[in-house]
């Protein structure tokens, strides 16, 4: 069930299923296993993997399509938003509109968005 969500993390972040494994403290094979979805991890396991990749259960068992890149640039970038007038927030929107236009940013299954 987290198969494609594994993935999809594992490539946002840069890792692999050998630091998967060892995040968990699973072997390799059982990784292969989550992301095939051939097995699921157990619930001590599901928050080992949200806590340290920064992502909620529900983002991992497809409950939420949204997913955290780095909350303290997140945390920055919205300090720094709240400080601006009215239009200069309208264009910051339509601005960030305007990107999410690009392809690059559209996908089937998940939005990773920035909030």
């Amino acid at each position: 069930m987290i198969g494609e969500r594994l993935k999809e993390i594992k490539k946002i972040r840069g890792i692999t299923q050998a630091d998967i494994a060892e995040i968990t403290g699973v072997s390799i094979s059982a990784v292969k296993k989550w992301e095939q979805d051939q097995t699921d991890p157990n619930t001590g396991i599901l928050i080992k993997l949200a806590d340290h990749l920064n992502v909620s259960i529900d983002y991992l068992l497809k409950r939420s399509d949204t997913v955290s890149i780095d909350p303290d640039a997140e945390d920055s970038l919205l300090s720094k938003y709240r400080q601006l007038d009215g239009t200069d927030k309208d264009r910051i929107e339509s601005y960030a509109d305007g990107l999410l236009e690009n392809d690059k940013y559209k996908k089937d299954t998940a939005t990773i968005a920035v909030s």
